[in-house]
C-alpha cells in the first residue's frame, strides 16, 4: 500500500484552501447571481466520470512514479557499487606496488594476493548483477575485457619471477599493471554509460 506523504496531504489542504478562498473572492466582487427560479441540475454520471479521472490519475502517479523512483534508486546503487570498485582497485594497486618495490613483496605477497582474490570477486558480483537485470549479456565483451584486465594486473603484481629469469624488469611489469588499470577504468565507464541508459 501506497504511503501518503505530509507534503501530498500538504499540497492538498492547501488547494482545498486556496479553493474556499477563490469562490469567496468571486463571490464578493463578481456580479455573478443564480435567481431563485434557476434550477441547478446535478448529474450524477458527471460526478461519478469526475471522480473516476480523479482516481485513475491519482492512481497513474502513484505506480508509476514509484516504478521511476524504484528504477532510479536501483541505478545509483548499481552505481555505487562500481564507483567502490573503483576506488579499492585503484588503493590496493597502489599499496601493493608500494610494498613490491620497498622490497618487502616475500613478506606481504600472501596478503596481496588476497586482496586480489577479493577485487576479482567484487568485480564478478557487479557484473553479475548487471546480467541478472539484463543490462549486459553473459557474454557481454565489456564483462569479457573487463574480468581480463583485472587478470592482467593480478598477474602483473603478484607474479614471481623464476630465480635467474632474464630479462624481467619489476618496474616494467608494475607499469604494465597501471596500463591495465587505466584500460579497466575505461571498461567501466562504458559498463556506467549502459546503467544510466537503461
Amino acid at each position: 500500500m501506497h504511503k501518503i506523504k505530509t507534503s501530498q496531504i500538504c499540497i492538498f489542504l492547501i488547494g482545498m484552501l486556496g479553493g474556499v478562498y477563490l469562490m469567496i473572492i468571486i463571490k464578493k466582487y463578481s456580479h455573478f447571481t443564480v435567481h431563485n427560479d434557476v434550477a441547478i441540475e446535478i448529474n450524477p454520471i458527471e460526478i461519478f466520470s469526475i471522480l473516476i479521472n480523479i482516481f485513475i490519475a491519482y492512481y497513474i502517479t502513484v505506480v508509476f512514479g514509484k516504478k521511476n523512483d524504484i528504477a532510479k534508486s536501483e541505478r545509483e546503487i548499481l552505481l555505487q557499487y562500481f564507483e567502490d570498485f573503483r576506488k579499492d582497485k585503484d588503493l590496493i594497486i597502489t599499496e601493493s606496488i608500494n610494498v613490491i618495490l620497498s622490497g618487502n613483496q616475500d613478506t606481504k605477497m600472501n596478503f596481496i594476493i588476497s586482496q586480489f582474490k577479493y577485487l576479482r570477486q567484487k568485480l564478478n558480483m557487479n557484473l553479475t548483477l548487471l546480467v541478472d537485470r539484463k543490462i549486459i549479456l553473459d557474454n557481454d565483451t565489456l564483462k569479457q575485457n573487463s574480468e581480463a584486465k583485472m587478470k592482467n594486473i593480478w598477474e602483473k603484481i603478484t607474479y614471481t619471477p623464476v630465480t635467474g629469469q632474464q630479462n624481467y624488469i619489476i618496474e616494467n611489469e608494475l607499469a604494465n599493471a597501471r596500463r591495465f588499470s587505466t584500460e579497466l577504468d575505461k571498461i567501466l565507464f562504458e559498463l556506467i554509460i549502459r546503467i544510466n541508459n537503461k
